[in-house]
């Protein structure tokens, strides 16, 4: 077990949403699988939210970023209630003449310190995500994370199901309708342009709904 003496270090932005310190970095999911856990429901005595997970979706991701694409969702933490005080973080300024052009309410650049201890920090949204680059995905790369500062269990909880219950997803006709125009060369485009093409000959001519051509 580390001791709170040992510190990852990067830089941020920090910013507050509502009365929460809120702060924005990259960093490499194997220091993140060091210091964050997840709060799944298996987990009896406690108030835990999260999914179980699932290895087949873990998989499908790694797959998809090692094919080279990108998928450049935050994951959204909370520091524990107990770190709390012992995240630091050491603004530093931007020189009035490098400010021209930016725009007024800029959030703090900085410094920002927190403990590399387990149980540093919760996910809140991104599980899948997390487990699949750092243990699935070949490439180093780091990865974009939002942390807050000290939520309490029951907010965790309530933002964990605000962003799952307010998601629109996109639906799966347009998916594959854009799949034709925007990945051509791919399977899944391939497929949707020969059924496009069946849409225009044959029996089928005028009887295939693509969502971009309207009813």
């Amino acid at each position: 077990r580390r001791g709170w003496g040992e510190n990852i270090q990067t830089v941020a932005l920090k910013s507050t949403y509502g009365s929460v310190e809120l702060f924005q970095f990259v960093l490499d999911p194997k220091y993140l699988l060091e210091i964050a856990t997840v709060a799944r429901r298996e987990k009896r005595g406690e108030n835990y939210y999260q999914r179980q997970m699932k290895d087949n979706k873990i998989k499908q991701i790694a797959e998809f970023v090692n094919k080279g694409k990108i998928l450049p969702n935050s994951i959204i933490l909370s520091f524990d209630k107990s770190v709390k005080d012992y995240v630091n973080f050491s603004p530093i300024p931007i020189p009035l003449t490098k400010r021209k052009g930016l725009i007024r309410s800029l959030p703090n650049f900085g410094k920002l310190r927190f403990p590399l201890q387990f149980r540093t920090c919760w996910v809140i949204d991104g599980q899948h995500r997390l487990y699949a680059f750092a243990k699935g995905v070949t490439k180093a790369l780091n990865v974009p994370i939002i942390a807050f500062n000290g939520l309490s269990d029951a907010k965790q909880a309530k933002m964990f199901l605000d962003i799952n219950k307010n998601q629109t997803t996109v639906e799966s006709d347009l998916v594959w309708d854009l799949n034709g125009d925007l990945t051509p060369d791919e399977p899944d485009g391939i497929i949707s342009n020969i059924v496009k093409d069946l849409n225009d000959l044959g029996p089928l001519k005028n009887k295939i709904s693509m969502p971009s051509l309207g009813p």
